[in-house]
């Protein structure tokens, strides 16, 4: 399978490769890719992703779905409660919960708060495999980099528009490479 210039230049590439959950790259890589145009769905997505995070770390911890809840608040709460993650990760994951239902009750999503989320959404992802030892000897995720507009990745804005890159935001190194 060819592999997309978006999904190539993801911030969660890594989450592509076993043992991952298969949502969890799908997830993450969507709410980049809707960023800059609507970082609203950005911020859905994203607390799409830190409940796939959740049921994973539930499926690990061996803990039935049905015997605790089907709500995140629930979820994150039993994992806590038996040290299956400490408070700062179950922080980012309440901050992404919190943000999405903004997003979808509230209507919000400014794209501060989506580039915010995201690099949230990137903790827990690289943390994520090194608590649980995937791959075997690490990796070595890279620095952020923050998302351009899909259009710009899809390579629809050429040398011919660079006036236009300054309203997308600083100049990426993937841009400029």
């Amino acid at each position: 399978m060819a592999v997309s210039a978006i999904e190539e230049a993801s911030n969660f590439s890594f989450l592509k490769q076993p043992p991952h959950q298969p949502p969890l790259f799908s997830l993450a890589s969507s709410a980049e890719q809707h960023y800059a145009n609507d970082p609203n769905t950005c911020l859905l997505k994203l607390r799409q992703f830190g409940e796939a995070v959740a049921r994973h770390l539930f499926a690990l911890a061996g803990i039935e779905e049905d015997a605790r809840g089907s709500k995140q608040i629930d979820r994150l709460a039993e994992v806590q409660r038996r040290d299956f993650i400490d408070r700062d990760i179950a922080g980012l994951l309440h901050l992404l919960r919190k943000e999405g239902n903004a997003a979808a009750h509230d209507f919000v999503g400014e794209q501060r708060d989506a580039l915010a989320a995201l690099r949230v959404g990137r903790q827990l992802a690289i943390w994520f495999p090194r608590a649980f030892g995937f791959p075997p000897g690490g990796f070595k995720p890279g620095p952020f980099v923050e998302p351009l507009d899909a259009q710009l990745q899809a390579g629809n804005i050429g040398p011919g528009n660079i006036q236009t890159l300054g309203a997308i935001g600083p100049r990426s190194p993937r841009l400029y490479s």
